[in-house]
């Protein structure tokens, strides 16, 4: 794994990106701390069947809307 300071990601942030995409993991450090990991994503990500997400939801609620505000209302309020 490479190790490269906060600096040198932010210098040479491209580069960096080329080796995740070849496979290699960076890590970020911060005054001789590690602070991050740069990784590749999986290319046999498993897809998320949401589906039967909502199923379990209706069976929780019954069916009816969840108790509290919309969440679309909390984010027009916190706007104002």
């Amino acid at each position: 794994m490479k190790s490269v300071t906060v600096e040198e990601a932010e210098t040479n942030f491209p580069a960096l990106l080329r080796l995740v995409r070849a496979g290699e993991e960076v890590e970020v450090t911060s005054r001789k701390k590690a602070v991050a990991k740069i990784i590749p994503i999986p290319k046999n990500r498993r897809k998320v069947d949401w589906a039967g997400t909502w199923a379990k939801v209706d069976k929780i609620f019954g069916g009816k809307p969840a108790p509290g505000k919309a969440g679309s209302q909390i984010i027009m309020e916190g706007r104002r």
